[in-house]
């Protein structure tokens, strides 16, 4: 898949991605398909689910509020999984293979490659907001 110059500076705009030629991927292959909006909410539930277990390692499962942060947890995980899973199945055939087995395989690693996406989408909302608030700044 060509990545578009646009996609590129986002990606080489954020520092610290950990599946950076994924996630370029991932967010070219939203565009082609026309579904920009569901990139952006993958990127809002991403930056809420890694906050969120931010919050459920800190608090540990005794403390106050866990299970309904856990409940939480679970729901947007779930949606932003299935979101992800809406652009991937578009993807060409080799790397939509790949992807899945790397992202969506109900295992230990798969999990934690997700995890690392979903804090790589996280880091983009965060790009995405900081673009506007620094346009806000020169209007």
């Amino acid at each position: 898949m060509i990545i578009n110059e646009n996609v590129m500076k986002i990606v080489n705009s954020i520092s610290n991605l950990k599946c950076k030629d994924d996630f370029a991927m991932i967010v070219q292959s939203g565009i082609n398909q026309n579904k920009e909006e569901v990139i952006a909410e993958i990127a809002f539930l991403s930056k809420f689910v890694v906050q969120t277990f931010s919050v459920m390692k800190r608090i540990g499962t005794t403390g106050e509020g866990y299970d309904k942060l856990m409940f939480e947890w679970n729901e947007n995980f779930e949606k932003v999984s299935t979101l992800l899973k809406l652009i991937v199945k578009e993807i060409l055939r080799d790397d939509k293979k790949r992807l899945s087995e790397k992202y969506f395989s109900t295992n230990q690693e798969s999990f934690s490659n997700l995890f690392n996406l979903l804090e790589d989408f996280a880091l983009y909302k965060n790009y995405l907001i900081d673009s506007v608030e620094l346009k806000r700044r020169k209007d």
